[in-house]
Parts: structure tokens; C-alpha cells; sequence
């Protein structure tokens, strides 16, 4: 099967971003578009005070490849670049969920030139997840996702031992994640943070991709107990108890009235339908209990500041000639701190096709 075929085929088989994704390259290669897959672009090409091109290594050499009407940087983020992720991000110990190609090219490629930079401060394009040892290999991160969180008989707690969010609505648990202790702890007051679980939870649903009828691995901690689980993460385990006996009164009757968790009608639908209680709510009673330590994991917050027509900006106000951006290197300045899943294609395609309209246009003079 050739590359046109196994696109196709990814088209019509895979769904929601991933489908969308598969069936832009088709199109991409069906017009005859070039795709250089292993020539990373190092720099921008600038001649008589315009972008003229982006420079690509190609094994030991470096080759120029021009753009008549423009240039377009349609790199991605910065995630599994250390330096930017503790410049721009929260957490400076942000783990990365994203492909190891995620760098900061663009940024990189701009910045040089004088690109305008902006960060957006308070991003909730963020989630959480847990490390999963590989023998032999790099530990792989996984996400908690929706569903891990937002099922019954599951809690999230601090080191002290206290619950405090609404585990299900990862939008609005992961803003509790920047509160900081400066009287305490002078550190993130929520961080470390764990996820907890029963033996009624392992008997529904899959963890770690380990459907139930198969058993969990060893790193995954677990005890006959809820003190015994505390020992094993290092967790108040006196104030733990005290939390799950409140949070079990309250979950066997379908509530949370301490952060609403299972309230919402959108959360419901990606919890347990099938729940006799609560899609999202269920006590934590039955012995043993299991755990893993949580870390979050962030989207790049900041990218290239560009104009209503996707020219990418100068910091001295004006626009580079020539330079375009859009996807997740350009700053989400249209939707600010929100975030939905969608939005970052939806603004990559939108922004995309304004910028090479205006390309297309004739700008050819500096503005």
C-alpha cells in the first residue's frame, strides 16, 4: 500500500481531529503538494527588508527554498523544549504530551528577526497525567483524560490529603493547580497530587489502557487499606481517611456538594452512563485501593503575536513582510485563556486560509 493509499484508508478509519488531520495531507499530496518529512527548517531567509524564504538542512547541507507570496509557519508549540517551557509555561515541570518534534521552531525562527511574542497567562489548556515505566526504554506519559477522572468511585487528593476540585471538569480542576502556599509550603499548595481508586472502579473500567479483566502492573500502587495507600505516596493518611469517609457519605447519594462534581449534564455524558448512582460519582469503599501520582501537562501558552490577517508581528508594531503564522505557534489571542477540544485545528484551518489569502492578495509591499 503506498502513502496516498494509507492516507486514505487513515481518512475514512480514524475520527475527530486525527481523521481531520489524515484527510488534509491526502488532499495535500492529491494537488501535488511537496512534503519534505526529514529537512527541518533552521532559519528565515531575509532580503531587502522581507521574508524570502526559510532555509531546511538536509542530512550535512542546508538548501533555501524560496516563497514567492510568503512564507507561512505552521510549526506547533514548544513542549518538549525545556528552556521555553519553563520560560512561558505554569509549571515549569510541565510534562510533555505532545510529539518529541514539538520544539519551538518557529519561535526560534521568528524570534531572531524580531517577532513579537505574547503569552497568554492563564491558559486552561492544560491537563494531567502519570508516568508509565517502559523496561529498557524512555518511561512513556500518559494523559488521565476525561474519562479516568470523570469516573465514579475515583478521587484526586493533595500530599495533605484533601480533595480540592472537581476531578470530572479538567477545565476548572487544572486552575486549582496554580494556587501557590506562600505562607506553608512557598510552593504550588495542590502539587505533588494523586489519583485514587477502588477495586469497584478497577472492575468497570480500563486505567493505563489495561482493559479490568486484566490485572495492573506493579508501579501502580496499592494497599488493603486507605492508610496503607497513604504510606505508599507519601499522603496524610489520617486526613485522608477523614476525606474519603466525607466524600463516600455524600457519593453514595449521587452528590458533591463541596465542588459539584457529577452536577454538570455535559461532565454526566463522559462519565458511566450506566451508573446506578452517578455517571461521575461513586464512594471509595471496596478494598484494595490503588493510586498514582498525578503531574500536569500543559499546551503551549505563548506563539507568534500576528495581525487580523495572519501576518506574523514585529515588536516594534509593525508586521514582517511576508511572514504569515497560524496553528498552535501563533498566539491564541482569539479565545484568550478558554479551551475546547477542536480549537486548535479550527483556529490553525481558519487562520491558515485567511493568511494565504492575503498572500495570495499581491501584499508585496512592506507595511
Amino acid at each position: 500500500m503506498g502513502r496516498a493509499e494509507n492516507l486514505e484508508h487513515a481518512a475514512s478509519v480514524y475520527a475527530a481531529g486525527q481523521g481531520l488531520v489524515a484527510w488534509l495531507l491526502l488532499k495535500c499530496i492529491e494537488k501535488g503538494v511537496t512534503l519534505l518529512t526529514q529537512s527541518p527548517a533552521t532559519r528565515l531567509v531575509l532580503e531587502d527588508g522581507r521574508i524570502a524564504g526559510v532555509e531546511v538542512r538536509e542530512g550535512d547541507r542546508a538548501q533555501q527554498i524560496k516563497g514567492d507570496c510568503g512564507i507561512f509557519l505552521g510549526t506547533g508549540g514548544y513542549e518538549c523544549n525545556p528552556e521555553f517551557v519553563r520560560a512561558y509555561q505554569s509549571f515549569p515541570n510541565s510534562a510533555p504530551h505532545h510529539p518529541p518534534t514539538q520544539t519551538g521552531d518557529g519561535l526560534v525562527m521568528a524570534g531572531e528577526l524580531g517577532a513579537f511574542i505574547r503569552n497568554i497567562p492563564t491558559s486552561l489548556s492544560s491537563m494531567v497525567g502519570y508516568w508509565i515505566p517502559r523496561p529498557g526504554s524512555e518511561p512513556e506519559f500518559h494523559s488521565a483524560g476525561i474519562q479516568e477522572l470523570a469516573y465514579p468511585h475515583s478521587i484526586v487528593v493533595n500530599s495533605e490529603g484533601k480533595r480540592f476540585g472537581n476531578e470530572a471538569f479538567f477545565q476548572e480542576f487544572v486552575v486549582k493547580l496554580r494556587e501557590f502556599d506562600v505562607v506553608k509550603k512557598h510552593r504550588y499548595a495542590n502539587i505533588p497530587f494523586f489519583l485514587l481508586f477502588d477495586s469497584r472502579f478497577r472492575e468497570r473500567y480500563p486505567f493505563a489502557n489495561i482493559p479490568p479483566e486484566r490485572p495492573l502492573p506493579a508501579w501502580i500502587k496499592r494497599a488493603e487499606s486507605l492508610a496503607g495507600l497513604a504510606q505508599e505516596l507519601g499522603i496524610d493518611a489520617q486526613q485522608l481517611q477523614q476525606t474519603v469517609a466525607k466524600f463516600n457519605d455524600n457519593a453514595s447519594a449521587g452528590l458533591d456538594p463541596e465542588f459539584g462534581r457529577g452536577q454538570s449534564l455535559w461532565i454526566r455524558k463522559v462519565g458511566d452512563s450506566k451508573h446506578p448512582i452517578n455517571p461521575n460519582l461513586g464512594p471509595l469503599s471496596k478494598a484494595p485501593f490503588y493510586g498514582v501520582e498525578l503531574t500536569p501537562t500543559e499546551s503551549s501558552s505563548a506563539g507568534l503575536y500576528t495581525d487580523i490577517h495572519g501576518r506574523v508581528m514585529h515588536l516594534r508594531g509593525h508586521a514582517i513582510a511576508n511572514l504569515y503564522a497560524g496553528g498552535t505557534v501563533r498566539v491564541r489571542t482569539e479565545y484568550g485563556a478558554g479551551y475546547q477540544a477542536g480549537l486548535t485545528l479550527l483556529g490553525g484551518m481558519t487562520f491558515g486560509r485567511i493568511a494565504v489569502e492575503h498572500a495570495l492578495l499581491g501584499n508585496k509591499k512592506p507595511s
